[in-house]
């Protein structure tokens, strides 16, 4: 009886044992797995890149066009009459619209309240765009416009400024 025991308990060790390893090791399979998928995921949000977005209108009577990323909303633009000289766009306040102004306000399906500062190509503020830049989606095709007041700073003049695109889905 001795003996069968001293082999139940050996066989159990034994067991005892096998399991810990295998708990051991899905654990640390576990962590690798837990591991690899964080990589994952980081490489592809890395890869996802942003473009920019040209939009054609005015401010006033002067024809423009603006070159801003879909995700920041930086960028340049240039008068048609002298694309040459590009004025840089830095977002200083930038707000989403709520629920009530996207159905109710501007009927579009996504938009932000945006203001940017404007700079020469020597570096000097400028001017300051104060706007909604909107998202509609209509037949097939994204609608992206922006507008608002621009404020020349170096003469207090105001102007209204529209630019938008049309681009399909």
């Amino acid at each position: 009886m001795y003996d069968f025991f001293c082999v139940c308990q050996k066989k159990a060790v034994i067991l005892h044992r096998k399991k810990n390893h295998e708990l051991k090791y899905f654990g640390i399979m576990k962590k690798l797995l837990s591991v690899l998928l964080l990589v994952a995921a980081l490489t592809s949000a890395a890869t996802i890149q942003a473009r920019n977005m040209t939009l054609a209108g005015s401010i006033g009577p002067y024809k423009i066009h603006m070159v801003l990323n879909d995700n920041t909303y930086e960028g340049y633009y240039y008068y048609d009459k002298n694309p040459k000289s590009r004025f840089k766009l830095h977002v200083s306040r930038e707000s989403e619209c709520t629920d009530y102004e996207m159905g109710q306000v501007y009927y579009c399906d996504g938009c932000s309240h945006l203001t940017l500062q404007e700079y020469t190509p020597a570096g000097k503020n400028s001017g300051q765009f104060s706007g909604v830049i909107t998202y509609k989606m209509r037949m097939g095709y994204m609608h992206i416009n922006f507008s608002g007041t621009f404020l020349n700073k170096g003469n207090g003049k105001q102007y209204e400024f529209g630019v938008g695109r049309r681009e399909e889905i």
